[in-house]
């Protein structure tokens, strides 16, 4: 039951409830649905790997040997095959790292600012673990901060805005 889900999560203090919420959303309720779902995101993230790098570095042999590294990777391959959000987690955060690499290389479109603040914020909400994102790309930009100045502007409040719901969830923690 969703309560009582809530107060083991309440009570373990190391995660946070989204993944647990989203997974009510799925159909039945026996495990085959949700390592179902691992798997299908464990899938997405090879293909997201290999569509990264080809885009990015316009080498498609690169990003097909990546992909086929993830895809034979055994750690990659057991947490695709459990009842966790790890497969889901890498998938949000290579969203939110695609949409990162275009603000800073010059794409500023608001529909780009909005795709990055939603997977930001999922990303968070999905695990702590998630925050280590901005803190890389906030060095990042310090390190550029000439070159980044303008994207830095818009960047912090929006990260504050979205980093707003984990911190209502410490609160309640």
């Amino acid at each position: 039951p969703l309560g009582e889900s809530i107060d083991t999560i309440l009570y373990a203090g190391n995660q946070t409830p989204l993944y647990y919420l989203l997974l009510r959303m799925l159909p039945g309720d026996g495990i085959g649905f949700v390592r179902a779902s691992a798997v299908g995101f464990g899938m997405l993230n090879v293909l997201l790997m290999s569509e990264i790098v080809v885009r990015f570095y316009h080498n498609r042999t690169l990003g097909l040997a990546l992909a086929a590294l993830l895809a034979v990777n055994p750690m990659h391959i057991v947490l695709s095959r459990t009842a966790r959000f790890y497969t889901l987690l890498m998938a949000v955060a290579m969203i939110a790292i695609v949409c990162f690499m275009l603000l800073v290389r010059g794409r500023r479109s608001n529909s780009l600012w909005a795709a990055f603040w939603v997977s930001s914020g999922f990303l968070y909400l999905l695990h702590y673990t998630g925050l280590a994102l901005p803190a890389l790309q906030l060095v990042l930009m310090l390190l550029n901060v000439r070159q980044y100045r303008d994207v830095l502007r818009r960047w912090i409040p929006g990260q504050i805005a979205v980093v707003l719901p984990l911190l209502v969830w410490y609160g309640v923690l």
